[in-house]
């Protein structure tokens, strides 16, 4: 899977979006799968970022 996105520009909204599928895959479905993973992105770093990393290594906890 290929994802542009412009400088300065937000990710969940690439320029650019190319996913290489078998023959008989939906690409539809596959597209709007990852443009909704896309969506999430912002939310996933914030939650990664709030947590300690001395405690994400020690539990493991995300």
């Amino acid at each position: 899977m290929t994802i542009v996105a412009r400088n300065g520009e937000p990710l969940e909204d690439p320029a650019f979006l190319h996913i290489a599928l078998l023959d008989d895959a939906d690409r539809t479905a596959a597209e709007e799968i990852v443009r909704e993973i896309l969506a999430g992105a912002s939310e996933f770093v914030s939650d990664f970022l709030a947590v300690d990393p001395v405690d994400r290594f020690r539990t493991g906890a995300l």
